[in-house]
């Protein structure tokens, strides 16, 4: 197994983890609905918070201005009963205050603070009525003076009813809307969702089984631009990594060859009878096999990296050195009969 064969070995568990790790992601289209039920809903409560405020304050603006006219038709007929029938009709009146849907309780009071009529449970004044109602007092005021009081204690009971009504219709109307949505997104997210999820799992295919011959899904009609670029990109890419992967193994396999060549070559000059060094291209020994380390009596330490006597030596004529150099670097072959010394300086 060479380095190639052992770091493909080790990356590829660690492949196909992070392949099953994202695989327990959420998909594309759990991810894009949710995303936008949640804006929905989001926006449905910003906007029934918003507008059931705004709609709360204007209706008790109302009830509270409607109470304070009722008030004031109350008044104008406001006179110190002196028969059982002005006690009747007083009567009558503050009953037919209290039969509206928001008022509770009515008193009528002269200036000097008497008690004319009552109709419902009053609060005793200067307590708090709570924050479900309140009072509404009117001053009723004559060619003298103030003439009386009237008191109404309006609810707001019918002013909540109204808004969780509004309330419940809004969100009737929000699961309606969002069931819509949701079954639009499911029809358009549907084939893409699934398109991607092909193509995710083609890829986890090739990177776990290192397939590069695999191909994604074609293309369909329905595909979105996106979908469809990613698709031929993604093909086109594994066509291109299929083709320098055969390229990089055809290479390989030839460097084997080569080295495995290269390794004869070596052994066979290794135990070769003949001595043989080899130089750089300028002359200067950069190995020599051991029948030469023997010849000259030299170990190999003593003759790497020092010039050769093709390049230097004092038993040769200078026109030997430049004939030999210049027919090797023509590459040609040169032939002929060099002196040189052993290690003990002796001539051969």
């Amino acid at each position: 197994m060479n380095l190639h064969d052992s770091t493909l070995g080790l990356a590829r568990p660690r492949l196909a983890a992070i392949a099953r790790a994202a695989a327990r992601r959420p998909s594309f289209r759990r991810r894009i609905i949710l995303d936008t039920l949640t804006a929905i809903a989001l926006t449905f409560l910003l906007v029934l918070l918003a507008s059931g405020f705004q709609d709360y304050r204007e209706r008790r603006h109302t009830m509270e201005h409607e109470a304070r006219l009722l008030a004031g038709m109350i008044g104008t007929s406001l006179t110190t009963p002196e028969t059982r029938a002005d006690s009747l009709r007083l009567q009558a009146l503050l009953d037919a205050a209290t039969a509206t849907s928001y008022i509770e309780a009515a008193e009528l009071y002269d200036r000097e603070g008497r008690l004319l009529g009552r109709s419902g449970d009053m609060p005793a004044a200067g307590s708090d009525p709570g924050r479900s109602r309140n009072r509404v007092v009117q001053v009723v005021s004559g060619n003298e003076g103030p003439v009386g009081e009237v008191h109404l204690l309006v609810s707001h009971g019918p002013l909540y009813a109204a808004f969780l009504t509004d309330a419940w219709q809004s969100l009737l109307a929000l699961l309606l809307a969002g069931g819509i949505a949701f079954g639009l997104l499911y029809r358009a997210l549907q084939p893409q969702s699934q398109r991607l999820a092909a193509i995710a799992g083609t890829l986890s295919h090739v990177t776990t089984s290192d397939r590069y011959d695999l191909r994604l899904p074609a293309i369909e009609p329905d595909d979105v631009r996106e979908v469809a670029v990613l698709t031929a990109s993604l093909n086109s890419m594994l066509f291109e990594i299929q083709r320098h992967r055969v390229d990089l193994e055809c290479e390989l396999q030839q460097r084997r060859m080569t080295e495995i060549q290269l390794g004869k070559v070596s052994k066979a000059v290794e135990n070769s009878g003949a001595g043989i060094f080899i130089t750089d291209a300028d002359g200067w020994i950069e190995y020599a096999n051991p029948r030469y380390l023997e010849m000259c009596g030299y170990r190999a330490g003593d003759v790497m990296g020092q010039p050769s006597f093709l390049v230097r030596s004092e038993l040769n004529p200078p026109e030997l050195h430049i004939s030999a150099l210049t027919a090797l670097h023509e590459g040609r072959r040169w032939q002929g009969e060099v002196r040189t010394r052993r290690s003990d300086g002796s001539v051969f």
